[in-house]
């Protein structure tokens, strides 16, 4: 995908503080080994949360679920430049067209999160609204930002790996 590199480039020269958007750590990554996803939730536990993320468990699930399903609506916005971006700096070590197809799979793997999520919060006590448009807020301004730096943004969030284990905690697994 996308370069870290020519992603920083993009950055200095667009406007990249057109909206507000909180750093996030790597995902975890799905259909890991039991073993695998015990060592990604326990190193998950470890890391910090998110700049102005809740952080208690049931508030935090919260904020990742708005987070992700707000990334998620805003891919028919984006995708024209997601796009010629992928075209224009294609990764050299794959096709645009896998470049482009990991995107599909992202989605998907966004959809089976959202489910998570819901099930977490549901199985507890809280005000589940007020804790999405908590994540949901780290795209304010998305709106009004110009397509690129929007694109840009878009394409360098992920997740955080905290989300996955704090979900199954608050199910308690």
């Amino acid at each position: 995908m996308f370069s870290a590199a020519i992603l920083s480039l993009a950055l200095l020269s667009g406007d990249a503080a057109a909206f507000k958007l909180a750093q996030a750590e790597p995902p975890v990554a799905t259909g890991q080994s039991a073993d695998a996803e015990i060592r990604a939730a326990a190193a998950a536990e470890g890391s910090p949360f998110p700049p102005g993320a809740p952080t208690d468990d049931y508030g935090f699930v919260g904020w990742c679920h708005g987070a992700l399903a707000k990334h998620m609506e805003l891919r028919p916005a984006v995708w024209g430049e997601v796009e010629r971006i992928e075209r224009q700096f294609p990764d050299p070590n794959t096709t645009v067209e896998a470049s482009l197809a990991s995107y599909d799979e992202q989605q998907k793997q966004g959809q089976a999160q959202l489910a998570l999520f819901e099930q977490a919060l549901n199985a507890k006590k809280g005000d589940k609204a007020a804790a999405i448009a908590k994540g949901q807020a780290i795209w304010t301004g998305a709106e009004t930002a110009g397509p690129r730096p929007l694109a840009q943004m878009w394409m360098s969030w992920s997740l955080p790996a905290r989300c996955h284990a704090t979900a199954n905690k608050l199910l308690g697994r």
